[in-house]
């Protein structure tokens, strides 16, 4: 088996060139792609598989003998893309000359490009099967965590792979369950199936991106259960001729992600078009990076857009065919793969064509965890999750792209980003575009985008953003699908235009914030067409500027070209006329069409329709079409009553074929002529009579030929002869409020052509308009009197106390208070109406009275009815103030710089200590506390002190803390300026809002002030209070936080600056407070609108240490060693000082050894420090003498005895007897006694004060105690 695999990989290797392949190793031999200009006109048709004749591109004609060109299709041609459907993929036999063609091509204009077809590889090494085993065929679900990914998600079904490769068995036993239609994009068939075992490539491929899982057969797939679109894109065993064109089609039939198990090393603008144009669709691409074990780029893998995909082995090396290099994004498992191969069987491969379906199946469970994401996201979860694997590719490390993919850190990633709770109004289904009706059944698309069901949505809908209704859905929505919610019916719409919009509530579930509540809302424009529509004759001749002055509506489903209104000549009258621009279209079968009003053919004994209509074809080849429709039911369904194209017999064209933009000039141009071409058509519409709202429709069909005019239509009939009968309706209805407008809809039989109407108390009070709408403003009953006439007659109908006007509800409506800070409630409340609605935005409560917390400010519009249905509006504002953000406390044994006064600058500052530089000198706040009044320091001269120049205001600053401005000097002539004069510390401002790090240069060497920078804004701020009064700052290592306070100690607490007011709990008032006493302290800060933040410190209190003291000697001789200890604590850290000694040993414990080594009084001192923080200071004072025996003179014995001494000391020099001076002096130096004498003497000392002296005799000095 690993010597058969090695020989594959030595093949591939070695690149040996394609059966067939003369020119190009990476190129295939005689094909080209062409893209024309967006400008270029190409004639003829196309087929189903876009082929058309190599003539149909004119430029084209001189090369098809010189090259032999055999064939020419529309590669592109089920594309959305415009670009991509002007791109051809032409072939020839002259394969030799493909650079010539290509070059010849590209001088051309009308030419946007031409360039070669990629010859595009599989990219696998087929191996024996292999046993189903973590360690072989199925090791890569075990290496990538697939089975703690399935745990997250198993893989949606409405997530769609597309698989482009050389064939898919679509009925494999493994593989059935998951597969959708695919395409033979190569033969133009629907047929994805391999023709023999030989295409197994992309079945194998499908397996691991899909396989059917946990159904006991075969094998698993990281894709679990979501779905495969198999698209077979070659016609060839051995490489992959039609994959750009397989990626174009999975683009434009729902593929979330297309894998690519295959490429070349050449791109070509084509394949980044098409890569682009999937791109922009919201597609996730991958690729494998290719066999060849090198670094060059390999492509589709390496465009931008595409994920690039290595392989790896089972122990996380770089597989060693898989190329590597920059471009590549990520690495997964490619060396034997088990997977599903043709005849239903099961086989190993290896190959990136096994690692990219691993990635794009891993790519399709993100998605089902999260179908919003866009490809950008999905890429991020892949390369942010991936498993380092750089120590066992120590050779390929920043080459094998992030890592190596793990499913479960992916899924997390996917899982993290997803929201719990999100209802949607997807779309509005009804009501849409026209009604015939004044009255609708609402319904729109629920849809829920969280990771939790749906159970309950409480949903508000209104109509011209009038008061809203509620409604309450209840069921069961699973996560990711949609239902159709269908409202309470709507009656009583006036004629004309309207707005319908629905919201989903931002609770769901009863107790469930809506998480993301962007997609709550829709909104639809709407008409209500009149119960009649517009008498007739109606004609249309495109004079005025725009097609709704007339009730025109358009219908653009591509939202491209369409009709317009456009300047021409050779019809009467004027000169404009309605134009569909075929010429510029670059989109097939694309419809567009023109909507006429409604129009009323009740009373008719007869009626027709006729119009004047301008068309040349580009070709003679093929033609663009018109077909007219009558709908009698608002456009919901259309009748084809006329279809017209031209055949060549002149059944359409007015005019000879034109292969330049037609604009018609002349009679002859126009049906109207009759000299060439097709005459006016002129249609009855009689089995349309007795309808009163018939709409006629011309819509067009394009097939690139040339431009269509319509003018002068025309729609008239032969009334009955028979007199009207008048009648009439009134809407929203005959009871109405004050102020309210009443359209009244002539319901009159017989074709009336004359109205004249009466509306006493109304306004206007008469009109002779159809359908006139009138404002009734007073309370009272009123009376309706209609009279129509036509030819044959006249008819009044009169109805008194028709209208009955009700009074609106005096409403008095307020906010209290109006003004609140943040978290406060409000009341609003009203009187004077039966119902109150309160409203704002997605908002709404109902009562006369309602408790609010609003967290913004907010106008509240009330809608306030009385018992008869009247209502009136009053917005009501609430003014939210901001509460202050949350202040910092210093915390700790913090550094600090504070301001203790005044408000609102007290508080603690940002700074930046000056640390250790080139010639800096102290380190500040080591022990350094200073506090003093801030002083602007200013240079000779100048009035501020940006100058470097000697600080003129010394007398100001000597025993303050001077504020300079950074300047152009370096930090240590500031603060050296500020140290000469005076100032107990030094402020530098910066000149901007950055902290940097402070060298102090050679002149802050001898800087010994605390030194720190503050940003300009703080400088600001100090500023301008220090040039208001005085302000008290301080700098060092405060303690503050939260504790502990030990005994007899005090905690420093400051906030930070920026606030209106302070207080604490203890009545400070300052931004800096202090405390002895353990519990709680609390603060409250205020801003300048007078809202406040509040909270409190827990201090807690730390027991005293209990040292006890410090055992051993206090009286002790000279050069003698002795023990000091205390009792020994847990938790405590000691921190010894001798004094008159040297500390031998013991530092940190609890018991040391001091040899004392200097005459006179010293002492012991330690420091016990506890985890809390807690210090005590033990001292012990210790009294440093001579011994009895002490070297004086080399090799002479002197004694001192006794010593100490009460009566009398004896001095004896051993041998020594010769006469000697004595001089006896106290401890401070002041002589006591002299005298000459023969040693031994003995001296009397009766007279002497308790003390130390010192006798001294010519060279030596010896001391001695008297008690």
């Amino acid at each position: 088996m690993r010597i058969f695999l090695m020989v594959l990989l030595g093949l591939l290797i070695t690149g040996l060139p394609i059966a067939g392949q003369n020119i190009y190793t990476d190129r295939l031999d005689g094909q080209i792609y062409l893209k024309v200009s967006s400008d270029y006109k190409v004639s003829g048709g196309y087929t189903d598989s876009g082929e058309l004749a190599p003539e149909s591109i004119a430029f084209l004609q001189k090369f098809i003998d010189a090259y032999q060109i055999t064939k020419m299709y529309r590669s592109f041609w089920f594309a959305d893309d415009a670009g991509l459907r002007r791109t051809f993929r032409i072939h020839f036999k002259s394969a030799a000359a493909i650079d010539r063609l290509i070059h010849e091509l590209m001088r051309l204009p009308g030419v946007e490009y031409a360039e070669y077809v990629p010859l595009l590889k599989k990219d696998h090494t087929p191996n024996d099967m292999g046993s189903n085993s973590a360690n072989n065929g199925t090791w890569h679900l075990h290496k990538i965590n697939a089975q703690q990914a399935w745990d997250i998600s198993k893989g949606s079904t409405a997530i769609k792979v597309a698989v482009v490769d050389d064939a898919v068995q679509v009925n494999h036993p493994d593989l059935a369950a998951n597969m959708l239609p695919g395409r033979d994009v190569a033969l133009g068939t629907n047929n994805p199936n391999p023709p023999n075992t030989q295409f197994s490539h992309g079945t194998h491929v499908a397996g691991i991106v899909a396989a059917a899982t946990n159904n006991g057969i075969g094998v698993a797939s990281i894709g679990y259960s979501i779905k495969v679109i198999p698209v077979k894109a070659t016609d060839e065993v051995d490489y992959i001729t039609h994959g750009y064109e397989g990626i174009t089609w999975a683009a434009n039939n729902g593929a979330r992600v297309i894998n690519m198990s295959w490429g070349g090393s050449y791109g070509g603008q084509t394949g980044m078009n098409v890569i682009n144009n999937a791109y922009g669709k919201g597609i996730t691409l991958v690729a494998g990076a290719g066999n060849d074990d090198v670094q060059t780029a390999f492509y589709p893998a390496a465009f931008t857009n595409c994920i690039a995909v290595a392989s790896t082995s089972s122990d996380d090396a770089k597989s060693v065919f898989s190329n590597y290099g920059v471009w590549v994004d990520i690495s997964a498992p490619g060396s034997l793969i088990r997977s599903t191969v043709p005849n239903s069987t099961y086989a190993v491969y290896s190959g990136t064509s096994m690692a990219s379906p691993l990635v794009a199946g891993l790519c399709g469970l993100v998605l089902s965890i999260n179908p919003s994401y866009t490809p950008a996201q999905v890429r991020n979860c892949i390369t942010s999750s991936a498993d380092n694997i750089n120590n066992v590719n120590s050779d390929y490390i920043g080459r094998l792209g992030a890592g190596r993919i793990n499913a479960y850190k992916a899924a997390l990633c996917a899982q993290s980003s997803v929201i719990q709770y999100d209802a949607s109004a997807l779309e509005i289904i009804q009501p849409r575009a026209s009604l015939c009706v004044n009255g609708f059944t609402p319904s729109f698309i629920l849809r829920n985008n969280g990771s939790s069901p749906l159970t309950k949505v409480d949903i508000s809908w209104n109509v011209d953003n009038g008061a809203s209704s509620n409604f309450q859905w209840t069921g069961s929505l699973a996560p990711q699908n949609q239902t159709t919610v269908t409202l309470p019916a709507i009656s009583n719409l006036s004629a004309g235009n309207h707005t319908f919009s629905v919201s989903t509530g931002n609770i769901v579930n009863g107790n469930q914030n809506d998480q993301n509540t962007n997609n709550n809302n829709q909104l639809v424009n709407f008409v209500v067409l009149p119960e009649f529509g517009r008498a007739l004759p109606f004609i249309e001749t495109f004079e005025s500027n725009s097609f709704a002055t007339n009730g025109w509506e358009i219908e653009n489903p591509d939202n491209e070209i369409t009709w317009e209104l456009f300047n021409t000549a050779g019809t009467t009258p004027g000169n404009k006329s309605a134009r569909l621009p075929f010429w510029s279209y670059s989109d097939l079968d694309e419809r567009d069409a023109l909507c006429s009003p409604p129009l009323n053919l009740t009373g008719y004994s007869s009626v027709s329709l006729r119009f004047e209509h301008a068309y040349r074809r580009f070709d003679q080849y093929s033609s663009d079409s018109l077909i007219v429709g009558v709908s009698t039911d608002c456009g919901q369904t259309w009748q084809r009553i006329l279809a017209r194209g031209e055949g060549g017999n002149g059944t359409f064209a007015t005019a000879a074929v034109s292969t330049s933009d037609f604009v018609p000039a002349t009679a002859d141009d126009w049906c109207i002529s009759g000299n060439v071409g097709s005459p006016c058509y002129t249609v009855s519409l009689n089995s349309f009579i007795g309808k009163p709202n018939v709409r006629i429709r011309f819509e067009t069909f394009n097939n690139f030929q040339n431009n269509l005019y319509i003018d002068n239509i025309n729609v008239s009939g032969v009334l009955n002869a028979q007199p009207p009968v008048a009648n009439f309706s009134a809407l929203p209805g005959t009871s109405v409020c004050a102020g309210s407008t009443v359209t009244f809809t002539n319901l009159s039989t017989n074709q009336p052509n004359s109205f004249q109407w009466s509306f006493p108390g109304g306004s206007p009070a008469n009109s002779t308009e159809q359908n006139p709408s009138v404002t009734y403003a007073v309370p009272g009953t009123y009376q309706v009197s209609l009279t129509v006439s036509n030819p044959s007659g006249s008819n009044t109908k009169t109805l008194a106390n028709y209208i009955t006007v009700n009074a609106l509800p005096q409403v008095q409506a307020q906010a209290i208070p109006a003004t609140i800070c943040q978290g406060e409630e409000v009341r609003l409340t009203a009187s004077g109406a039966s119902v109150y609605t309160w409203k704002h935005r997605l908002e709404v409560f109902n009562g006369q009275v309602v408790t609010i917390t609003p967290d913004s400010s907010k106008d509240y519009e009330l809608t306030a009815s009385n018992a008869l249905g009247c209502q009136v509006k009053k917005n009501i504002q609430v003014i939210v103030n901001p509460k202050p953000l949350p202040p910092t406390l210093v915390q700790g044994n913090d550094t600090a710089f504070v301001v203790y006064s005044p408000s609102p600058v007290a508080g603690h500052y940002a700074y930046s200590v000056a640390t250790a530089g080139a010639g800096w000198g102290v380190q500040p706040f080591a022990g350094i506390h200073v506090k003093g009044r801030l002083v602007l320091a200013h240079a000779d001269g100048t009035g501020d002190s940006l100058a470097c120049s000697t600080l003129a205001n010394a007398t100001e600053l000597a025993g303050n803390i001077a504020v300079v401005y950074r300047g152009d000097c370096e930090f240590g002539i500031k603060a050296a300026n500020a140290q000469q004069a005076g100032a107990i510390a030094c402020i530098i401002v910066n000149n901007d809002e950055t902290l940097v790090s402070m060298a102090g240069g050679v002149s802050g060497a001898n800087v010994e002030i605390p030194v720190i920078m503050l940003k300009a804004s703080a400088g600001l701020l100090l500023h301008q209070a220090i040039r208001e009064g005085a302000v008290i700052a301080g700098m060092g290592q405060f303690r503050g936080g939260q504790g502990p306070i030990c005994p007899e100690q005090e905690l420093l607490f400051a906030l930070n600056e920026g606030y209106f007011s302070y207080h604490w709990s203890d009545d400070g008032s300052s931004a800096v407070d202090t405390s002895t006493q353990p519990g709680w302290l609390s603060y409250t800060v205020r801003n300048n609108k007078g809202c406040a933040y509040s909270d409190s410190i827990l201090i807690e209190s730390a027991t005293a240490i209990g040292a006890g003291n410090i055992l051993g000697p206090s009286q002790v001789l000279l050069d003698l060693q002795k023990q000091y200890s205390l009792m020994p604590l847990d938790s405590v850290q000691y921190q010894w000082t001798v004094s008159g000694g040297t500390l031998l040993s013991g530092q940190g414990t609890n018991a040391i050894s001091v040899l004392w080594n200097v005459l006179g009084e010293g002492f012991v001192e330690v420091k016990i420090s506890n985890k809390k923080g807690c210090i005590e200071t033990r001292t012990r004072a210790v009294f440093v003498d001579f011994g009895a025996a002490i070297s004086g003179l080399s090799n002479t014995l002197v004694r001192l005895y006794p010593n100490p001494a009460e009566e009398y000391i004896v001095f004896d020099r051993g041998n020594i007897h010769q006469q000697l001076n004595y001089l006896i002096v106290d401890a401070l130096g002041r002589q006591v006694l002299e005298g000459v004498y023969t040693t031994p003497v003995r001296i009397d000392i009766h007279a002497f004060s308790p003390g130390v002296y010192f006798i001294q005799m010519e060279d030596i000095t010896v001391r001695f105690i008297r008690f």
